[in-house]
């Protein structure tokens, strides 16, 4: 059965100012998605990694009941401006938005935030900001962070399933979770086309240059023969995400003083 996004009333956009300081003394914590423009291949629309973020993280806000904000929808993604439609910014300027952002947060009486991305090199300026704030700061106020496409468990669990050969990011793994969340938008299941893989670790190391992974890259896809997804696979994923997200950041989120009230 394909997801179909609810109207969570924990998403921070969809809530006045009240209603957020209300939550916040029953929870003081926030979920904080991070997107990327960037284009899987040349079947999925561009916002793709976007929109399978956000139902993540809203998901995970409707099981442990804490506060979601908008997702940052412009991530690290200048590799890929050669590419129509595609922007981003530089990951200092990502790392100084997310700080920004946690500061404000913080002022208001936040005391955990958990930084969520499913973009390819998402946690160069995540982590960038999260070491801004030492890791924690005191007892009571944290960040921490999961970048999907860096987890071992999301990678083994897509080469598990994988019959293609995958390298510098998990185009299974979001062609997976695109199949599941939002199968309006998927015109057909793809196949790679970068035969080279020595090419692409040398781009990567030197420098990430848009014009050359257009060359390199014309369909956007850094993997070979990517074949065996459909909506039940997807859905695996989805739930084994949610799943090791919840037991590893529930303990987090839940701030143990305010759980109760």
């Amino acid at each position: 059965m394909p997801f179909k996004e609810s109207c969570s009333p924990l998403r921070v956009g969809d809530l006045s100012f009240r209603q957020i300081e209300r939550h916040i003394k029953l929870c003081p914590s926030l979920i904080l998605p991070v997107g990327g423009l960037e284009p899987v291949g040349d079947t999925l629309p561009l916002g793709i990694i976007n929109s399978c973020c956000g139902i993540i993280a809203d998901t995970l806000s409707d099981r442990l009941k804490v506060l979601v904000a908008p997702l940052i929808a412009y991530g690290n993604s200048t590799p890929f401006k050669s590419f129509g439609g595609s922007a981003g910014i530089h990951y200092t300027t990502l790392a100084n938005v997310v700080t920004e952002c946690c500061k404000c947060w913080f002022f208001q009486g936040i005391k955990r935030i958990m930084v969520l991305t499913l973009a390819m090199d998402g946690r160069r300026g995540i982590d960038s900001a999260v070491k801004r704030f030492g890791g924690d700061r005191g007892e009571d106020v944290a960040i921490r962070y999961c970048s999907l496409q860096d987890d071992d468990r999301f990678r083994s669990f897509c080469m598990s399933r994988c019959s293609g050969t995958e390298y510098g990011r998990s185009e299974w793994g979001v062609s997976a979770l695109a199949v599941f969340c939002r199968p309006d938008l998927v015109v057909e299941n793809r196949q790679g086309a970068l035969q080279d893989s020595e090419a692409f670790k040398q781009w990567h190391r030197r420098g990430r240059d848009p014009d050359k992974l257009r060359k390199m890259a014309p369909e956007a896809s850094f993997s070979i023969l990517i074949e065996g997804i459909d909506a039940g696979t997807g859905k695996e994923l989805f739930d084994h995400v949610v799943d090791f997200l919840t037991e590893e950041f529930s303990s987090f989120l839940i701030v143990q003083d305010n759980a109760s009230r």
